[in-house]
């Protein structure tokens, strides 16, 4: 592991180390794809985020500007150096270390003790054995008592332990945006994963407010006493609630954290709506809450539930994270008044095992929050995995922004899909899901004009015989939403969709499904990889659910686009075909995902058939 050496006398760097120069190369380099030495404004973000900043768009544009001689639109690795350079150099070295220090303080007891480091370590990936963990303390040691004070501390920044002495500044190396929250400056939230606070004083006083107690360890606390100028009172929403700071290590409970909150109150699952404050302009007071609790102008999210007058918030740089911390916070305010959360603690060890945590860090002395009663009592009996969504969300006060993670938070949807050569249409019952496979399969008995042969057990699974009322099915477009995650696919969304190819009113679609991956990914494109399953082995939880969805059985293709942190399945006899599928299949979730992010899509007239398949993949989602 890389150690790093800056300056902790407080002094300005007058220039870039040879060691900087190198990183600034391989995170140019890394964005620069297709090796044409120019990159534009959405990867001179990544690869400035890459390097520890946060900038914003206004930012973005500006930088270009300012360097950007030839009116192109891009820049190349000199612009980027020089633009860097301004960055790195014009940091503030004191406070810095004031906030790495405190990041691993996370006990507040004024030292870094071994426990806090090797904790730094696990989150941030390091790998490294306790004897090069008490190395660094012992290096860092200055009294003898085993422990790091502040005089002489390690820090990380971005995935680095470093121990800092004089003349040497600091710069980040590269670390997945995804995978963490950024403080402006290049500080990283490393301590606990969430928080509570609460709002309303714009300049609030350490000594006269909780806030400062809260942030304290990145405990838990509940905030009374907002002032009426905040917007949420304003609304009728109650003056205190949480937050969730995304983690790495709290991701399993986050992406859970949909079926969490449709089993804990399907009625608060149902009334949610998610409002993304990239620049604290629509909830100002939440903003200055986190910046008074530490935080400083990170994106967050609101999620509120009118209903039951709830509300939370999720921070994070990427937004589908943002969006799972938000419903997550929502699910930490909901469940007291809840008589299913005991039972979905026991069914989601994760969610037990997270909100244990949370009560826990309110009973070692923290306050404990207003229980504010639902006005239409407590939630609604659990649901099994996989429940039905609900429909339609109630409307908001605010303008939401709808998140594709949103979609995933359960595993069914009730759809109609037009029956091949009849006029009517052919209605999905309303059946308990483990109970759908086996009404298929009756219904195949019924109307089957053979009985399906008996088939000894063997490697590969069996083909089943479908009916046309099943066929008619299979050839819709399907989202699935898969709860047993494959290896290869951990880490991405449990909400997919899915394509099956051999249709020939297909064709012309999945014909053009490289230029439709182009259109919609752009250079990313080149990207993408795909991963065959023909023996129903890799990806198995992904073809039941396949099959479960459309009433098809067939070998399955999965599309992943690693930088879009998207995936796709396109299913089929022929690899060929199910590729394609796969890619057309992606192609639509990105420009879904696009589309509902605000960002412009790019013209889709002469890919009519593709354009076509999106609005038919968006009316099925809903």
């Amino acid at each position: 592991m890389a150690l790093r050496r800056f300056n902790a006398g407080g002094k300005k760097q007058k220039e870039l180390t040879e060691e900087q120069k190198q990183e600034i190369k391989e995170a140019f380099d890394l964005f620069d794809t297709d090796g044409s030495g120019e990159i534009d404004s959405k990867e001179l973000k990544v690869a400035m985020r890459a390097l520890g900043f946060e900038p914003k768009k206004e930012e973005i544009q500006k930088m270009i500007s300012d360097v950007d001689d030839d009116g192109s639109g891009t820049i190349g690795y000199e612009e980027f150096l020089k633009m860097m350079t301004h960055k790195i150099l014009n940091r503030d070295p004191k406070d810095e270390i004031l906030k790495a220090f405190r990041l691993f303080d996370d006990d507040e007891t004024g030292k870094i003790s071994f426990k806090n480091l090797k904790r730094v370590a696990k989150e941030l990936g390091e790998r490294m054995t306790d004897e090069e963990l008490q190395e660094m303390i012992d290096e860092a040691d200055r009294d003898g008592d085993g422990e790091v004070n502040e005089g002489s501390k390690p820090v990380s920044h971005g995935g680095v332990l470093a121990h800092h002495e004089e003349d040497q500044p600091l710069l980040e190396e590269q670390v997945s945006p995804s995978q963490r929250s950024t403080i402006p400056d290049g500080s990283h939230i490393c301590g606990s994963a969430f928080t509570w606070v609460g709002v309303g004083e714009s300049e609030p006083q350490p000594q006269q407010t909780d806030w400062t107690a809260s942030a304290k360890g990145g405990s838990v606390s509940w905030i009374e006493g907002l002032d009426s100028s905040s917007v949420l009172v304003q609304q009728g929403f109650p003056d205190s609630g949480p937050v969730v700071l995304h983690d790495p290590e709290i991701q399993e409970v986050m992406s859970d954290s949909a079926n969490i909150l449709y089993e804990l109150a399907e009625d608060a699952h149902e009334q949610m709506s998610l409002h993304h404050d990239t620049d604290w302009t629509q909830f100002p007071e939440v903003g200055e809450a986190l910046k008074a609790i530490g935080i400083e102008e990170l994106a967050l999210c609101v999620a509120l539930c009118p209903g039951r007058a709830k509300w939370g918030v999720g921070v994070a740089g990427n937004q589908k994270k943002r969006s799972q911390a938000a419903r997550l916070s929502l699910c930490l305010a909901v469940a007291s008044e809840c008589s299913t959360n005991e039972s979905v603690c026991h069914s989601r060890p994760c969610w037990g095992e997270f909100y244990s945590m949370a009560e826990a860090e309110m009973e070692a002395g923290h306050m404990a929050g207003p229980r504010h009663h639902a006005p239409n009592g407590k939630g609604r009996p659990g649901q099994q995995k996989g429940a039905r969504r609900p429909k339609e969300p109630v409307a908001s006060a605010y303008d939401t922004e709808e998140d594709p993670a949103d979609s995933a938070e359960v595993a069914e949807e009730s759809q109609e899909f037009p029956e091949e050569g009849e006029e009517g249409a052919v209605e999905e019952e309303e059946v308990p899901i483990e109970a759908e496979e086996e009404a298929w399969e009756e219904v195949e008995t019924e109307e089957v004009a053979e009985p399906a042969e008996h088939v000894e057990p063997a490697p590969k699974r069996p083909r089943t015989t479908a009916t046309p009322a099943a066929v008619s099915k299979s050839l819709a477009p399907h989202w699935l939403y898969i709860q047993d995650m494959p290896p290869s696919l951990q880490g991405l969304p449990q909400e997919t969709l899915s394509l099956l190819a051999g249709n020939w009113k297909r064709k012309q679609l999945l014909d053009a499904a490289e230029k439709a991956l182009a259109a919609a990914l752009g250079e990313e494109a080149d990207e993408v990889y795909l991963e065959d399953d023909a023996d129903f082995n890799k990806f198995s939880s992904v073809s039941d659910a396949f099959k479960e969805k459309s009433g098809a059985e067939e070998p399955i293709t999965v599309a992943i686009s690693p930088t879009q942190e998207l995936w796709a399945v396109g299913a089929g006899s022929q690899g060929k075909q199910r590729s394609a599928a796969a890619m057309v299949a992606l192609a639509t979730q990105v420009a879904l995902y696009k589309a509902e992010c605000g960002e412009e899509l790019p013209d889709l007239s002469k890919l009519p058939a593709f354009a076509s398949f999106v609005e038919e993949a968006q009316g099925a989602k809903e």
